[in-house]
Order: C-alpha cells, then structure tokens, then sequence
C-alpha cells in the first residue's frame, strides 16, 4: 500500500509547494522543478497507480474470502 500512496503523496506535496510559491517554484535556482520531476518519473517507473490499487484489492478480496468461507462441519 504503501508502495502506492508514498509517491502519489510526495508529488502532491511538491505541486502545492510549486503552488504556493508560484514562479519562484519553477526557476532553476530553486530545485522544485528538478524533484517534482524526478518523482513523477519514478510514479511512471514503479507502475501505474491502477494497477498497484488492483493488486492490494485482489490481494484484499483474497483474503477476506478466506475467512468468508464456510467451514465444513465434518
């Protein structure tokens, strides 16, 4: 989960950051550009965000169902 919620959060950090120090946040002496790139690279390298999401529910729905799952009373 983690996996996919970290990455996400540090790029909306880092937007709102650029936000809120409007063009400054853009300029080459400020390194914001360089890290909100970076990040949203690395978002795109580890895999779409969707698809993360799908697994954890698959992985999520596997395990309920175990326990949902009668028990058979021999």
């Amino acid at each position: 989960m983690a996996k996919a919620y970290c990455p996400e959060m540090a790029c909306r950090v880092i937007d709102c950051t650029i936000q809120i120090l409007g063009g400054i946040g853009c300029l080459e002496e400020n390194r914001l550009g360089a890290v909100y790139c970076y990040h949203r690279i690395s978002r795109i390298a580890e895999g779409s965000a969707e698809m993360m999401r799908l697994t954890i529910a698959k992985a999520c729905l596997a395990k309920i169902t175990v326990h949902l799952e009668p028990k058979s009373s021999e």
